[in-house]
């Protein structure tokens, strides 16, 4: 299977501060902490990760706070996905939504 995403970020959002983990296709991590849930932030952090390849965004809520990121994720050129719990088993560094989650 081939793709043509270079870039994975993971967004568990929450209703004023998202919690984002950005890795490249690599392995190499580009971003992991909180994001304020603000369109210029959300759009700052989509344009840093497309300067190294296009990226999937994975949402864990699609239909309410997640709808912003998933707009202007698109907007920016990014596939969102809504499959978080579908795609962990087949990424291992996938799994830290679950433990965030799991945290609060």
């Amino acid at each position: 299977m081939t793709s043509d995403f270079r870039v994975f970020l993971g967004l568990d959002v929450g209703k004023s501060v998202h919690h984002a983990a950005g890795l490249t296709a690599g392995g190499e991590q580009l971003h992991d902490g909180p994001l304020p849930n603000t369109e210029p932030k959300l759009a700052a952090l989509f344009h840093k990760l497309t300067r190294h390849g296009r990226p999937l965004v994975v949402v864990d809520q699609p239909a309410t706070t997640g709808a912003q990121p998933v707009a202007i994720a698109r907007a920016a050129g990014a596939l969102s996905s809504l499959a978080t719990a579908k795609a962990s088993p087949f990424t291992p560094r996938c799994g830290w939504t679950f433990e965030m989650s799991s945290r609060n």
